[in-house]
């Protein structure tokens, strides 16, 4: 849920800066910072924890030999991912404001 959060408020920025008559909506403008704020906080607070939650108990189980290799793997990739998107998110659009104004 986190990573699905981030992808859509970078796809909508992304989307908004490159379609001329979506800059005109309330949310689209420069000065609104709702869609960073929603994406920084998913960032920063769901997807670190949940990305190093995921990291932590698939290499907990993995060594207790509770879940099969391709599982843990998953797993664990899916926590990388989402420690990786969770960092972007929080760089990318904490400095996004500082160049717009």
């Amino acid at each position: 849920m986190p990573i699905i959060l981030i992808i859509a408020g970078i796809l909508i920025k992304l989307l908004a800066f490159a379609v001329r008559p979506l800059q005109q909506l309330p949310l689209m403008h420069p000065n609104d910072t709702t869609i960073e704020n929603a994406v920084l906080f998913g960032g920063l607070y769901l997807a670190l924890p949940c990305g190093i939650l995921n990291v932590i108990v698939g290499i907990l189980a993995r060594s207790r030999g509770r879940l099969k290799k391709s599982v843990v793997i998953t797993g664990i990739s899916v926590g990388v991912i989402g420690i990786l998107l969770g960092l972007l998110s929080w760089i990318a659009f904490s400095m996004l404001p500082s160049f717009e104004s």
